[in-house]
């Protein structure tokens, strides 16, 4: 079975007024609670011409092991 990914700490930046970048962290619960394959997620959107939002650039950096903090999924 494959865990569920969950995300939190979103954090928007606005690079120009059609283009923004959203970061976060994900991260997937196991069996015994416990959150893994913590990472660092970043995307690049732009608001296309027509009105809606493209996905222009994507990176997952993987964390170090270390506790999240609150996490309430």
């Amino acid at each position: 079975m494959v865990s569920p990914i969950f995300s939190q700490d979103f954090n928007i930046k606005w690079l120009d007024e059609n283009i923004a970048l959203i970061t976060y962290q994900s991260y997937e619960i196991n069996k015994s609670g416990h959150p893994f394959n913590k990472a660092l997620q970043s995307s690049i959107w732009q608001l296309s011409v027509s009105g809606t939002w493209q996905l222009r650039f994507h990176q997952g950096t993987i964390m170090a092991a270390q506790p999240l903090g609150n996490i309430t999924p």
